[in-house]
C-alpha cells in the first residue's frame, strides 16, 4: 500500500496455482526492454512461479508495494509483512513513497524497505 501514482491500470492476471494463509512470495518487475515488462510472482513456500509480459507506454516513474483485490473483498487478516522492498536496486525509503490507506487496512512505518499491513 505504499506507491506512486500509477497512470493506466489493465485488467488482473489470474493464476490457478495453490496459496494457503501463511505462504510467502517474492515478486519482481523489470523492464524487458521498450514497452514490456516482465511480472514474476514465486510462492516459496510451495515452489511454483507464474511470469507474464505485459506492455505499458510508460515512463518507468511509478513502483508500488501493494496487496491489491480487483473485487475489493480483501481476505480477512492479522497482519502482512512486507520485507525486501526495492527500486533499482535501491530499499524502497530511498524514493519516499507516499502512504495509500486501503480503507479497512493500513500500512506500518516503512523501515529499511520494510512494512507491515495490519486492520485499521
Amino acid at each position: 500500500m505504499l506507491a506512486a501514482p500509477a497512470a493506466n491500470v489493465d485488467p488482473p492476471q489470474y493464476f490457478n496455482d495453490p496459496v494457503d494463509a501463511g505462504d510467502s512470495f517474492t515478486a519482481s518487475v523489470v523492464n524487458s526492454g521498450g514497452s514490456t515488462y516482465t511480472l514474476r510472482i514465486t510462492d516459496t513456500t510451495k515452489g511454483w512461479t507464474e511470469t507474464t509480459d505485459q506492455q505499458l507506454d510508460g515512463q518507468n516513474v511509478s513502483a508500488e508495494a501493494v496487496i491489491e483485490s480487483p473485487s475489493q473483498s480483501y481476505p480477512s487478516f492479522d497482519r502482512l509483512d512486507f520485507s525486501g522492498v526495492t527500486v533499482n536496486g535501491q530499499v524502497f525509503d530511498r524514493y519516499s513513497p507516499q502512504a495509500i490507506n486501503s480503507g479497512q487496512y493500513t500500512e506500518t512505518p516503512l523501515s529499511n524497505g520494510a512494512f507491515a499491513i495490519v486492520p485499521a
